[in-house]
């Protein structure tokens, strides 16, 4: 587990008290293998998994295996959309109820949670990406969570910028802003600015 300052621990509050029972299954899963009656392939990785634990968790995973897919008559199917390290992780939650986001992983985490459903995985990122605001990532962050749909991400983002703006201009992902990104910050500019005369 990494000591970083900017890493966060985040539990699934649901599934607290089985963690322990859980986390030993996720041993015997990467270990013996018991039970295990599925494998997921991604980013040249295999893991061995229990369908009833990953489709409980996750929607895709949950169509996988109860519609008429290939996969729901398979021992093995394919994710190509999530890198190995990430479906690692993500696995991991699904078992522990525990992950740890950082700013080097919490994107791809995101957009994996997005693309295979998982609720509760994505408000963790949500909630990573409150915390950890600032003039260097707001624009990123205010990106995708446009892209999917965390309107008040959106907003808290929003709110940022507009009270930041002079260390939003110096950051790196403003050079690459286009005209009408640019026409929309100084928009939310002045709109701060007549709450704050009000």
């Amino acid at each position: 587990m990494s000591n970083s300052e900017e890493d966060h621990l985040y539990k699934h509050d649901y599934i607290i008290s089985l963690s322990p029972a859980m986390s030993s299954k996720d041993q015997e899963r990467t270990t013996t293998k018991d039970f295990c009656d599925f494998t997921i392939k991604a980013g040249g990785k295999q893991f061995p998994v229990h369908k009833c634990v990953v489709g409980s968790f996750s929607e895709y995973f949950k169509k996988m295996f109860t519609t008429k897919m290939k996969e729901s008559y398979s021992n093995e199917g394919s994710v190509k959309e999530v890198s190995g390290p990430t479906m690692a992780s993500i696995i991991s939650f699904i078992y522990t109820s525990c992950i740890i986001l950082n700013h080097d992983n919490v994107y791809d985490v995101l957009e994996a949670a997005e693309y295979l459903r998982i609720t509760s995985l994505k408000e963790y990122c949500k909630k990573f990406f409150k915390a950890s605001l600032n003039g260097e990532n707001c624009l990123k962050i205010r990106s995708y969570s446009n892209r999917y749909n965390m309107d008040d991400l959106v907003q808290a983002a929003e709110t940022f910028i507009s009270k930041n703006l002079g260390a939003v201009l110096k950051s790196a992902d403003f050079l690459q802003f286009g005209f009408d990104d640019v026409k929309a910050m100084l928009k939310l500019e002045s709109e701060q600015d007549s709450i704050d005369e009000d």
